[in-house]
């Protein structure tokens, strides 16, 4: 079974599903475009709607990250089986996407001293101070676990997404307790995704 990634050579929207695919097993040809290369306009004309990432499986196309990840994860055994567990597993990674867009990452790396100041303060005065704790008050209700139990669809996107944020940003804000507290909860969620990818590529994952 052919299967192909299209999309950058960063992390980004891509990420995630890189993490499913090869946790699942998958072959598949991770093609990757520079981003300063970009854009390529054959590749461009050739994307549905001008857009990575792109996931082709024996002929047939899909866009759309989450779209592709939520596949991929049901490829892999990465999905509760109850659809209740599935809608909340749903509802957790559009909250992680709401926290990723609100803060206009793509922006900030992109605007001045201005525009990257400003976007600051309402990425450490609003947006962490409110979606932070209800991360975690989902978490702690879950032993550590996002939707009940560790699902690694969420804990990739919660990994790339909410990380790479914070870790762009919260150096220059080291000081404040808002930033203390997403530091640790960011930089503990790796440590634990160590932990555990550890163990599970050793016992396997449970899923429901």
């Amino acid at each position: 079974m052919a299967k192909k990634l299209q999309y950058f050579n960063v992390n980004g929207r891509g990420e995630a599903i890189r993490y499913m695919l090869h946790y699942g097993g998958h072959k598949f040809e991770d093609i990757r475009y520079e981003v300063k290369d970009w854009p390529i306009q054959s590749v461009k004309d050739s994307l549905p709607y001008g857009q990575f990432p792109l996931y082709e499986e024996d002929g047939k196309t899909l866009n759309q990250s989450l779209a592709i990840a939520r596949y991929v994860a049901s490829q892999s055994q990465l999905l509760p089986s109850d659809l209740w567990q599935q809608a909340v597993l749903d509802a957790v990674v559009h909250n992680i996407y709401d926290f990723w867009n609100k803060n206009k990452l793509a922006e900030y790396m992109r605007g001045d001293a201005e525009t990257r100041a400003a976007l600051k303060k309402q990425t450490f005065e609003e947006h962490i101070p409110f979606y932070l704790p209800r991360f975690e008050k989902e978490l702690k209700a879950n032993n550590g676990h996002f939707a009940g139990k560790l699902y690694l669809m969420v804990s990739c996107l919660y990994m790339k997404k909410g990380g790479r944020l914070l870790t762009s940003l919260w150096p220059l804000h080291a000081t404040s307790p808002a930033s203390r507290n997403c530091c640790l909860l960011t930089f503990g969620s790796r440590q634990f995704w160590m932990r555990w990818s550890t163990t599970f590529m050793t016992s396997g994952i449970r899923t429901n």
